[in-house]
């Protein structure tokens, strides 16, 4: 059985946080965005842009972002994929490569309370937080195309809702009713 999150009302104190895949949580200070390139690339490399601009096989990380991110190794080669192309390119583009391709969930209470979502479950993985009002936006994960060389939407598939998650969903609305 999927694991369903314990309820922290701290979360509704909390301006905006995020939620690893294994249930941590991770409170951010100021904005999502900032607090998601900090977390991708550290706060000591001021010059993404231009790193980011080339071609992801011709970059080569520096020290400094290695050293001072907390992605695996992994998901810093995404990331460099990830940036390529972006017509928009700025700081929220973390944020979504947290949520699209490494499956953080983000909460944000500022006008109302809000968990962004990738899971295939999301009812029974929000399902106490469901009950105390939070609105749930589910969203398809993303992943790497090897032959288009760019992300692309998971297969509808693979984040179909499940019978345990549609049976969540019922119960819920029947609570709340």
């Amino acid at each position: 059985m999927s694991r369903i999150l314990p309820y922290m009302q701290e979360l509704e104190y909390q301006k905006r946080a995020y939620i690893k895949p294994n249930g941590e949580i991770l409170t951010t200070t100021g904005k999502h965005k900032i607090w998601a390139k900090e977390y991708c690339i550290g706060s000591e490399y001021k010059d993404f842009r231009n790193l980011f601009s080339k071609p992801a096989s011709d970059i080569i990380l520096p020290s400094t972002i290695i050293e001072s991110s907390s992605l695996t190794k992994e998901q810093l080669e995404l990331l460099k994929i990830w940036l390529q192309g972006k017509d928009n390119f700025d700081e929220n583009l973390f944020s979504d490569f947290l949520v699209f391709v490494s499956r953080f969930d983000k909460t944000e209470t500022k006008n109302r309370k809000v968990i962004t979502t990738t899971s295939p479950i999301p009812h029974i993985r929000f399902y106490n937080y469901d009950l105390m009002g939070w609105s749930i936006e589910t969203h398809t994960p993303q992943k790497l195309s090897k032959e288009l060389g760019t992300f692309v939407s998971c297969n509808q598939e693979g984040i179909m809702l499940t019978h345990q998650d549609r049976n969540a969903q019922e119960e819920l609305e029947d609570i709340k009713r």
